[in-house]
């Protein structure tokens, strides 16, 4: 009996991810210019909340398909919750 194995796409290979995590990169590089009562609040949300979709887009790519679809509007609903907060600061 032979059992195959899907291969998983790397992490670095989904567009997404890199684009959530050149994000990142922006967000941190701005938190210098956020006023002090922002920073550890609403700011650290922000943060948080785009380390979290990228942990799910992570544990998205070594789901097998059939359940990815739940953890695609995980995603969604992260991002969306990350454009809101985004536009409070």
């Amino acid at each position: 009996m032979r059992f195959f194995m899907t291969q998983v796409r790397s992490v670095l290979d989904i567009p997404i991810f890199h684009k959530v995590y050149d994000l990142y990169k922006i967000l941190h590089g701005y938190q210098q210019h956020i006023p002090k009562f922002q920073r550890y609040t609403l700011w650290k949300k922000c943060e948080n909340t785009t380390l979290a979709l990228l942990e799910a887009i992570i544990e998205t790519n070594y789901q097998p398909e059939a359940e990815r679809l739940n953890s695609f509007q995980t995603i969604s609903n992260k991002l969306d919750l990350l454009k809101v907060l985004i536009r409070l600061v």
